[in-house]
């Protein structure tokens, strides 16, 4: 089910996802195959196999200092051509972009990818993959879920267990990662 179908069902049901629960971690090119293979044998598309995506994000935010934490607040909705400038007349500011290629996992409401950035805007996202900036893969789990959903934290870890030894899950402090003498 996609972020769409999950989203259109939430509100028929009168439950807006409105939070993102994410795990990230990341793996080297050579082992990307295998984690690939884990991920087709423990995930819900083991007869389809893994969808491939290529992507744009772009990160805006309104400031607000208080979150300590990784969950973030979600809306996923269709959008104009124009909604960088309408985001931008609403305060937001432009925090960083990228374009994103690789593949996407299912696993009952988790999502699961894996993929390469490219710190660049949408032109760039038809690089192929060992032209993207770096020797390692971002591998990504997460799940869209109204407020107060704090059970889908183990569920995930749970999952993450399963991928060891070959990719690491975990919540990263962006600030501390960034400024590590801080």
């Amino acid at each position: 089910m996609s972020n769409v179908d999950s989203l259109g069902a939430a509100m028929k049901s009168n439950i807006i996802p409105n939070k993102e629960y994410l795990l990230q971690g990341s793996i080297m090119n050579k082992y990307v195959d295998v984690l690939l293979e884990r991920l087709r044998g423990l995930c819900d598309n083991v007869d389809s196999g893994f969808e491939q995506f290529h992507d744009q994000e772009m990160c805006f935010s309104i400031r607000d200092k208080a979150r300590p934490t990784i969950v973030r607040s979600s809306v996923d909705v269709a959008v104009t051509p124009t909604i960088v400038e309408y985001l931008t007349e609403l305060g937001a500011r432009l925090e960083f972009e990228y374009a994103a290629r690789g593949y996407m996992f299912r696993k009952g409401r988790m999502k699961i990818t894996v993929f390469k950035i490219n710190p660049a805007s949408y032109d760039s996202i038809n690089n192929k993959p060992e032209e993207f900036v770096s020797q390692s893969y971002l591998v990504e789990m997460s799940v869209l879920a109204p407020t107060g959903q704090e059970a889908i934290g183990e569920e995930m870890k749970a999952f993450a267990e399963q991928l060891k030894p070959l990719v690491h899950l975990d919540k990263i402090d962006i600030k501390r990662s960034v400024h590590p003498m801080s």
